[in-house]
């Protein structure tokens, strides 16, 4: 259901995402971000 998704993803702390389109890919950049941020 597309409802179910989350399109707000939490990076850290003080640093949110909020995605459209393809989500998988979004998924990947918010993955690489998080580790940036450490």
């Amino acid at each position: 259901e597309p409802s179910s998704v989350e399109k707000i993803m939490e990076i850290d702390e003080h640093i949110g995402c909020a995605m459209s389109g393809l989500i998988a890919d979004a998924r990947t950049l918010v993955e690489h971000a998080r580790v940036e941020t450490q």
